[in-house]
């Protein structure tokens, strides 16, 4: 059972947050098995990276949490996908919030070796 404050915070706060921090356009969900992504306005955190994920020193993961309103997605799963700016993720965990649910999103990338002692990612 949500809080009071949950309650004023989600009909108040959270509109006005996504009204001024939030990104129409660069966010798209997709459900598992689908072809049919669903576009909608979200507050994007940054890609944070996650060194050597497979402990190969090869692989690197990248994360970022993304939120969106309850409204706009109903029912998330960890097996669909997510895009943003046009790089595509897994749905690694979803919380829920009052009003609105919290995705972290995981990609992972082959580190190359293009010269001795020099690695990027791609």
């Amino acid at each position: 059972m949500a809080s009071r404050f949950d309650t004023i915070f989600g009909d108040t706060a959270l509109p006005a947050m996504f009204e001024v921090h939030g990104d129409a356009g660069r966010f798209e969900y997709t459900p598992a098995g689908s072809t049919d992504s669903q576009a909608m306005d979200a507050i994007i955190g940054q890609e944070r990276v996650e060194r050597d994920v497979e402990q190969t020193g090869l692989v690197l993961g990248y994360s970022r949490w993304v939120t969106v309103l309850a409204s706009s997605l109903a029912s998330p799963k960890t097996n669909a996908t997510a895009t943003v700016d046009d790089v595509e993720y897994a749905i690694r965990s979803i919380k829920q919030g009052v009003d609105n649910w919290r995705l972290e999103l995981f990609r992972t990338t082959v580190q190359e070796f293009s010269r001795g002692g020099y690695r990027r990612g791609r």
